[in-house]
């Protein structure tokens, strides 16, 4: 397969044919899929470099088998193709479990064509295997890290206490509570500290921290 193909994972027929037309706009091929286990099956049956030109859009949350369980079994197989989540439903537990697993990144519903773009170039982006580009890319992670650090740095101690309950999976609600402060209060420490960071949402804020290491 010379161009790259999704597989479209939605058991919502009318965001199956929505995000196929999106992506076909793009330039990529698309294969829809009703279930995960449709899915496997179809993956399973392609050779290995078949599956080089293939990525998963996945829904979390669908009927039989989830999101997060059709992951566990590609990884048991060791099927190689990577995966792009998508929920309209995303925690803080839920995106930490899919970063985890090894997903691309997760995307909340609803999202638009530049988001779901950049997600797909991102699930296509060649791995640095070389050993030039190995010496790059640590540089570039290490290059990013510090810039993490600068950022956690303009953070003040409470907007540090806030992201910390957030990538733990605390409610606003909660954190309220715990810091006898308002909700309202909590949201704009939210606010602050999300467009420090540069975090989009929940789950880029969680693939920030993991990725960093900090704690």
């Amino acid at each position: 397969m010379d161009r790259k193909t999704v597989y479209v994972v939605d058991d919502d027929g009318d965001m199956r044919f929505s995000l196929a037309l999106m992506l076909e706009g793009e330039g990529f091929l698309t294969e829809k899929f009703a279930s995960g286990e449709a899915a496997i099956a179809a993956l399973q049956a392609l050779a290995e470099n078949e599956l080089a030109s293939v990525c998963l859009l996945l829904d979390v949350y669908m009927p039989g088998m989830s999101g997060l369980e059709v992951h566990s079994i590609i990884n048991r197989e060791r099927i190689p193709v990577p995966i792009i989540y998508m929920s309209a439903h995303a925690t803080v537990a839920m995106a930490v479990e899919a970063m985890s697993k090894g997903a691309v990144t997760l995307l909340e519903k609803p999202f638009g064509r530049e988001l779901l773009k950049r997600a797909v170039a991102q699930a296509f982006a060649p791995a640095p295997d070389f050993p030039p580009h190995r010496a790059r890319r640590q540089h570039e992670e290490t290059a990013d890290e510090y810039t993490f650090t600068s950022l956690l740095n303009t953070l003040t101690p409470r907007e540090t206490e806030v992201m910390r309950c957030i990538v733990d999976g605390n409610a606003n609600k909660q954190i309220a509570y715990d810091f006898g402060i308002s909700v309202r209060t909590v949201e704009v420490h939210r606010a602050r500290l999300m467009k420090k960071l540069g975090a989009r949402s929940v789950s880029d804020l969680v693939r920030m921290v993991l990725t960093s290491g900090k704690p």
